[in-house]
């Protein structure tokens, strides 16, 4: 209270400091859903900051329609195409009603949007978008192991094949602040070289710095004995690398894959 003192206790303060910024939160949320033509899906996240009105969905084309279905009634159209997959549109203003905002506008709703999970299956699987880059990687290693057991390759691409279909959001690139990564070009980025291996790699680049300016100090013996600690390590990346937690790095970043898409993209127009 002004010009008096307080009666909130901290555990009061912190409390209703919780409430403020949830208010804040959801409020700013519900105020940049009515800005939209159409209620936003349930569940669905943003696909990025610089794509506003699209979203995506975990739940499948058919069970996103059905809902937009039960809101405004059947799509005003719906195209199927094999190589491009399905788009359903829900007509929530007509052209006559967009051309009092907008006089060379036309009518403006929702798009529901899903690939076709046949599309890529003339295509092969080292070109397959998204994975292919992945399942190569496993292949290739378990191919140097003695008698490889090719069948877990085969269930891999099975299992997730389908990622090649799904959109990824974009969010912002941790390497350079202020510009934004796919998130499937991110997971690829982590499994080719993930932070462990970044440390690993940097340690090693400054042990060999340090080896190199004892060598002109003179002291040759504390320098071939980093040298070796260096060679040491080196073996032991490559190690991780090439067996069997190469495979596993490889087969989790499919994992975080299924975990990050989306099989379903949703369009929804502002409100003019």
């Amino acid at each position: 209270m002004l010009g008096g003192k307080s009666n909130e206790t901290g555990a009061e303060m912190y409390r209703n400091l919780i409430v403020l910024t949830l208010f804040l939160i959801f409020g700013l949320a519900a105020a940049g859903a009515e800005t939209l033509i159409a209620p936003l899906y349930p569940g669905a996240v943003a696909y990025g900051p610089e794509n506003p009105g699209y979203f995506l969905s975990k739940d499948s084309y058919e069970q996103v329609k059905a809902f937009y279905h039960k809101n405004k009634g059947a799509p005003a159209w719906e195209k199927e195409h094999k190589e491009q997959g399905w788009t359903a549109f829900f007509e929530y203003m007509s052209v006559v009603e967009v051309h009092k905002y907008d006089p060379v506008g036309s009518a403006i709703g929702v798009r529901v949007i899903g690939k076709n999970p046949d599309m890529y299956d003339d295509v092969p699987v080292s070109t397959l978008p998204v994975v292919g880059e992945i399942f190569n990687n496993i292949k290739m290693l378990m191919m140097q192991q003695d008698l490889p057991d090719m069948s877990e390759y085969n269930n891999l691409v099975d299992k997730y094949r389908h990622l090649s279909c799904w959109y990824f959001p974009l969010i912002e690139d941790p390497d350079a602040p202020g510009t934004f990564i796919s998130m499937d070009e991110l997971i690829l980025k982590q499994c080719t070289k993930n932070p462990g291996e970044q440390k690993s790699e940097q340690n090693m680049q400054d042990l060999a710095k340090k080896a190199e300016e004892l060598m002109k100090q003179g002291k040759q013996r504390e320098a071939l004995e980093l040298l070796q600690q260096v060679g040491h390590a080196a073996q032991n990346e490559v190690a991780r690398s090439t067996g069997s937690p190469g495979i596993e790095k490889w087969k989790q970043g499919l994992v975080k894959l299924q975990e990050k898409g989306f099989p379903t993209r949703i369009e929804i127009a502002p409100h003019p």
